[in-house]
């Protein structure tokens, strides 16, 4: 097979919006079949030997919607679409599949690809199908013998890059997490200094009435407590909400959330503990006289 970029992805990091894809003709399955889960025919056909067309294209479903959006008529089997300044006829339609790739893939007879791109015997990938699929690793070492300067990927390969995606990613939400948690506790921290700060000739009068230093800070953490798991709920609904109806695909999960909730209410009230003890420190006559 062949692989050419024919549109730039949108964002960074993403794969291309379209794929010219070079498949030598009746071995089209290597490209549709268990790599892209059998993706589905959802018109004509995707076999370059059925089609009456001189230039065949079988066109992936987002590749599809691009050739549809940037050209305003809906693209359907004996639509012609432009590549390389070359015009194609489209046999056949895929599904949704659940390979980006092929997705996005105008594939086109492999000697045709090489043409368009003047590279003559070239490929880019060779796609080899076991008849056991036990065999992976075996067919993977006898590769790598004859061939060791070739990149080899296999099911493996792919799981592997799947899940150190997945620790770096969420390696970063956990970093994010650790700074949004941490600037949520200086700004609790601050609020708290404030609210405390103005209620300075209140906490004088308890003083003077005979209340002591652990009276006052008792009084004051628990009023903390309990404003941080009325504020921790609230979060909590309003976090629900969002992820039940807000969201193109449904990520409630209230087990998750409520495993939180005390952790945000410790956070508030380690938060507003050293503003107690300060405003707790202050002399009943200073308290009185605070303006």
């Amino acid at each position: 097979m062949i692989y050419f970029t024919l549109k730039e992805p949108p964002y960074p990091n993403q794969p291309p919006e379209l794929i010219l894809t070079g498949v030598e003709p009746g071995r089209e399955e290597a490209f549709t079949g268990s790599i892209a889960r059998d993706a589905k025919l959802l018109a004509g056909t995707e076999f370059f030997a059925d089609g009456q067309a001189a230039r065949p294209a079988v066109l992936g479903q987002h590749a599809a919607e691009v050739y549809s959006s940037e050209t305003g008529l809906p693209i359907q089997v004996g639509s012609e679409i432009d590549l390389l300044g070359r015009p194609f006829s489209v046999i056949g339609l895929l599904d949704r599949s659940a390979d980006i790739v092929v997705n996005n893939a105008v594939m086109i007879p492999l000697a045709q690809a090489q043409t368009l791109l003047d590279k003559p015997s070239f490929v880019s990938s060779v796609t080899l199908t076991a008849v056991d699929i036990n065999a992976d690793r075996q067919i993977a070492e006898v590769v790598a013998q004859h061939f060791p300067r070739q990149q080899i990927i296999s099911d493996d390969t792919v799981r592997r890059n799947a899940r150190e995606g997945i620790q770096v990613f969420e390696a970063m939400i956990n970093t994010i997490s650790v700074v949004v948690m941490l600037c949520a506790a200086l700004l609790i921290m601050t609020v708290t200094l404030i609210t405390v700060k103005e209620r300075t000739k209140e906490i004088g009068v308890l003083r003077a009435l005979g209340a002591s230093s652990w009276t006052v800070i008792g009084s004051m953490l628990w009023e903390i407590l309990l404003l941080s798991l009325l504020g921790s709920l609230l979060g909590g609904v309003a976090a629900g909400f969002v992820l039940a109806f807000g969201l193109q695909e449904n990520l409630f999960d209230l087990g998750h959330i409520v495993r939180y909730l005390p952790l945000a209410a410790i956070l508030t009230l380690l938060a507003g503990v050293a503003p107690a003890f300060n405003i707790s420190r202050i002399q009943p006559v200073e308290a009185l006289r605070y303006e």
